[in-house]
């Protein structure tokens, strides 16, 4: 990607891009087990969220402790998906998206820990709502919404205290939101053509003008973007004029880029930033088992990182203060189960082990 992309978004980076309402696809899908654990998000207070998979369903915990009981919370029936952690500066919550009957269209909702209170955000007739993105202030959501004719996939601005829907992108096509600009003035879009190909551009909110993104070759494949600590760049997993995904950093103040990952005959997978801008984690798909590097910005130096259970390495993600590294490991004897790794010490903790199926109380 050429010098025209600018500053990109801080957010969780998490796979490629996927058309709505299908299967998220990966380099390698996470194994078919049943009472699958994966990493959802970390709360203020320093517990976490996990979504626990049995059978076809999916439903949300949360864990306050290593090894500490799974709380199921109240959401109400039918499998959860795309939780996103409210930002601590608009309160203590989360959206997601939920089948109201366990069928129908895809619906977005909030839950509010401090009120202990799940609302419905949308009410979409025809195909579904998906992929909520909350600015850095936690007053505005952005989604995607086949609302409008039940095929494309627009893009919309919701304000959470007014409950306020503006369409901001309703030009056809497959569209997602990826990112808030720190003032919450721009936003970061990514249109989906095909598995393999998307093309990125940025939304002013205010004018409601779209410039889309050359593409080095016309063609290629992009991840999650995220805004570089400093507000000066942007950090993004693309095999655009490669052969494989890498990790990138554009430098827009020296209009120079920097690849990770590049000199490996395999793909980088997921990466994220810590919140406080002074580390940075992504994975690395191998053959057996995948591998976690984390980087000390802003000198990208190489951190150590203690032997890990070997499988396939999703969901990363950084707490709200920065210390620690969440994620998920799977691999055929470990089903999905979540790590925490000590930035400051190297410590590897283990959170999640199996599930009984005893999962407590539900409470918030």
């Amino acid at each position: 990607m050429r010098p025209l992309i600018v500053l990109l978004n801080f957010g969780l980076a998490a796979g490629l891009a996927t058309l709505p309402f299908a299967a998220k696809p990966a380099p390698h899908a996470p194994l078919e087990v049943p009472q699958e654990s994966s990493f959802a998000g970390w709360l203020k207070d320093g517990s976490m969220l996990i979504t626990t998979r049995r059978g076809n369903d999916t439903q949300l915990e949360r864990v306050r402790a290593p090894l500490g009981g799974r709380e199921l919370l109240p959401l109400g029936p039918g499998a959860v998906r795309d939780v996103a952690i409210r930002p601590a500066a608009g309160g203590d919550g989360f959206a997601f998206a939920r089948q109201p009957d366990g069928t129908g269209p895809w619906q977005l909702f909030h839950h509010d820990f401090d009120v202990g209170k799940t609302t419905q955000l949308t009410h979409v007739t025809q195909g579904g709502a998906q992929g909520a993105l909350w600015s850095p202030d936690g007053r505005q959501l952005a989604y995607s919404s086949t609302e409008r004719t039940g095929v494309d996939s627009d893009l919309w601005l919701l304000d959470i205290e007014t409950r306020e829907h503006r369409l901001l992108v309703g030009e056809g096509g497959n569209w997602l939101a990826k990112g808030f600009s720190p003032d919450a003035r721009q936003l970061l879009v990514m249109k989906l053509v095909s598995r393999g190909e998307s093309v990125p551009g940025k939304l002013d909110l205010a004018s409601g003008r779209l410039q889309m993104f050359p593409v080095d070759g016309g063609k290629a494949a992009f991840g999650a973007f995220v805004y570089a600590p400093d507000g000066k760049g942007s950090y993004y997993v693309s095999n655009e004029g490669a052969k494989h995904m890498t990790l990138r950093n554009h430098d827009v103040v020296n209009n120079s880029f920097r690849e990770f990952g590049a000199g490996s005959d395999t793909d980088v997978n997921e990466f994220g930033l810590a919140s406080d801008g002074r580390h940075l984690a992504y994975s690395e798909i191998q053959p057996e088992a995948d591998r976690l590097h984390v980087l000390a910005l802003p000198a990208h130096q190489p951190l150590r990182v203690p032997p890990l259970p070997a499988g396939r390495i999703h969901e990363l993600g950084f707490s709200p203060d920065g210390k620690r590294l969440a994620f998920t490991v799977y691999a055929p004897e470990l089903p999905g189960e979540i790590y925490v790794l000590d930035i400051d010490n190297g410590d590897l903790i283990r959170w999640t082990i199996g599930d009984s199926g005893d999962r407590g109380n539900a409470h918030d």
